[in-house]
């Protein structure tokens, strides 16, 4: 049960990461303000710093 929790949380936060690294380069490189009331810059590295811990640290 503890392993399938842990494995819906990475697929969950993978996805998110994601959906983060769209965002990041939409606003970044191509300039979008679509995103400009959810989307800050510190979201992408910070949710990436979190899928590395949360999937190799165990």
């Amino acid at each position: 049960m503890n392993k399938a929790i842990t494995q819906i949380f990475l697929f969950l936060l993978l996805t998110v990461l994601l959906l983060s690294f769209y965002m990041f380069i939409a606003t970044i490189v191509y300039k979008s303000t679509a995103f400009k009331g959810i989307f800050s810059t510190w979201q992408f590295p910070m949710l990436l710093a979190l899928f590395l811990d949360a999937s190799f640290i165990e």
